[in-house]
């Protein structure tokens, strides 16, 4: 007797693995993506490509890489989750009961941008919760389940760019005459954007000698700064409140454009416009 049932085609937990290792180009980013292992990663993918009867990754010691019957069949799956994911969002959207704001944000801006504004949440939001992740990576909007993303992201044309500084706390500033002086003081680094110091200085303007504190999170250098630890150089969208309440100055006039600025982005949908209105520069 023929058995009527169709063949199974490949989980969906498998084709969400490729996807994902697809897109971010190896296992280890997908699986912090999807909050699972790279092992059980490298697992669903196996499987897809059992079931495909042919490889879709490339496998050396250097990591994986998509091979050409990969490369033909991401557009379409990735088209598809994306599709899916915007298609579940919808279900949240104009439920009277749902209580919580979710905003992904860069570690420096969780802590220098949004923290400060917690207090000055509007009308608009009352009755919701909050919360605020930082993540270094920008998520997808729609894809994992975000209301409000606050990063920084490249100006267009004219638009106004963020500006690096170099600050202080004001007894450190006090001695801070010319840029030769910063030799005298401890330069507080943070790891992320090392580069930061030499482009505020310049490339002819390097202190040569000096200590260098170097930290792994951007805030602890302004914690450092406010102390009295050292000096820092940062975007001044992030100094803005140590600047207006006089914790941090800047001894020099010189800034120095970056190139980007603090950009939000929302879901369309009420509380995330108003806590995205709330949170724009």
């Amino acid at each position: 007797m023929l058995d009527p049932s169709p063949p199974s085609g490949p989980s969906l937990v498998a084709l969400r693995a490729f996807e994902a290792a697809a897109r971010c180009g190896s296992f280890s980013r997908a699986a912090d993506e999807l909050h699972v292992t790279a092992a059980a990663v490298a697992q669903h993918v196996k499987s897809l490509e059992a079931w495909a009867q042919q490889p879709l990754f490339d496998r050396t010691a250097r990591g994986v890489s998509l091979n050409d019957a990969g490369v033909r069949a991401r557009p379409a799956l990735t088209d598809a989750f994306r599709r899916l994911d915007v298609a579940a969002g919808r279900l949240r959207e104009g439920n009277p009961r749902r209580r919580t704001v979710r905003i992904a944000a860069l570690p420096a801006v969780a802590e220098l941008w949004i923290t400060p504004r917690l207090a000055e949440l509007p009308a608009a939001l009352d009755g919701h919760d909050l919360t605020v992740h930082a993540l270094d990576r920008k998520p997808d909007l729609h894809r994992e389940g975000f209301d409000v993303t606050a990063y920084f992201a490249p100006t267009a044309g004219a638009g106004a760019s963020d500006e690096l500084v170099l600050v202080a706390a004001p007894a450190v500033a006090a001695d801070l005459i010319t840029v030769e002086d910063l030799s005298r003081t401890a330069r507080l680094v943070d790891r992320a954007w090392d580069d930061d110091w030499h482009r505020w200085l310049g490339a002819d303007h390097l202190p040569t000698s000096g200590r260098v504190i170097e930290v792994t999170l951007f805030s602890m250098a302004v914690a450092a700064a406010v102390a009295g630890h050292g000096a820092a150089v940062g975007r001044r969208s992030l100094l803005s409140d140590h600047l207006h309440h006089g914790t941090l100055v800047e001894p020099f006039e010189r800034r120095v454009a970056t190139g980007d600025r603090l950009t939000i982005e929302r879901r369309d949908d009420p509380e995330s416009d108003a806590c995205g209105s709330w949170l724009t520069p």
